[in-house]
């Protein structure tokens, strides 16, 4: 399944959440698919809904970074 075979509208209204399911759903894509739904709300002056996908997106990236720091100790 591709980024755009999937509704981006059924992630979970919770951030922690929407960024498991971006992971789990897209892997290495998830961090720009979330920043492309970010800049579409910011575009249509969703402001509400560009921070909940920055959210997503900052909260991937950490997770990104755990798990990086977990393989090199």
């Amino acid at each position: 399944m591709t980024v755009h075979e999937f509704s981006l509208d059924r992630i979970a209204a919770d951030p922690e959440k929407g960024a498991e399911q971006m992971q789990r759903l897209f892997g290495a894509d998830a961090d720009e698919a979330a920043l492309r739904q970010a800049q579409h709300f910011i575009a249509i002056n969703d402001v509400d809904r560009a921070c909940f996908w920055l959210e997503v997106r900052a909260l991937l990236r950490e997770m990104e970074l755990r798990g990086r720091m977990d393989t090199v100790h």
